[in-house]
């Protein structure tokens, strides 16, 4: 009896990291079409076999691929909290790529929540990992973005700073306004 357990629970364990190992390639197959069809990555990752997001690798890595597909199919998240998990576990890894795709998809959904100043800060940190990465195409493909967001934020603190100093002039006594509008 007791050998039939345990051939029971190294014949389960094989089934186990074989399903694990398929998972981690049917990720791998979809980063590759992921820029091109994201609607087909999303339709894939949607139908994925959540008994296998309890292993922590295939989880980050699908939540990753998750984000990047609604991303590219232009389906706004707001929700940073799942990222921001990913970004904890990636952080600790050697896998710098995907730790930088994890910053920049971070920073993508604080924008769309409108958390600017935190926004940036997460591209910052995905900007830094630039050098550690040896994918050209994913520098290729993120830099002009992660520059493009830059950009943008940095035009909304100019902005912002702007009508501060609007508010500022405009608060001073009339006397005031009429030496500035001399001068």
């Amino acid at each position: 009896m007791r050998k039939l357990i345990t051939i029971l629970i190294i014949t389960l364990a094989a089934i186990s990291c074989g399903k694990i190992k398929d998972a981690h390639n049917t990720l791998n197959d979809i980063e590759t079409f992921i820029n091109e069809r994201p609607d087909s990555a999303l339709t894939i990752l949607d139908s994925f076999d959540t008994s296998l997001l309890e292993n922590n690798s295939i989880w980050a890595h699908h939540s990753l691929l998750h984000a990047q597909a609604k991303d590219k199919c232009y389906i706004d998240e707001t929700n940073d909290s799942l990222m921001t998990q990913v970004v904890n576990y990636y952080d600790g890894k050697r896998d710098k790529e995907k730790l930088f795709k994890a910053y920049y998809y971070l920073g993508r959904i604080q924008y769309n929540a409108g958390d600017y100043a935190t926004s940036m800060l997460s591209y910052t940190k995905a900007e830094q990992l630039i050098d550690e990465i040896d994918d050209i195409s994913s520098k290729v493909f993120f830099m002009p973005s992660l520059e493009c967001f830059i950009k943008s934020i940095m035009t909304i603190r100019k902005a912002w700073s702007i009508i501060q100093q609007q508010e500022h002039i405009m608060n001073q006594p009339v006397q005031s306004l009429i030496s500035i509008l001399a001068n």
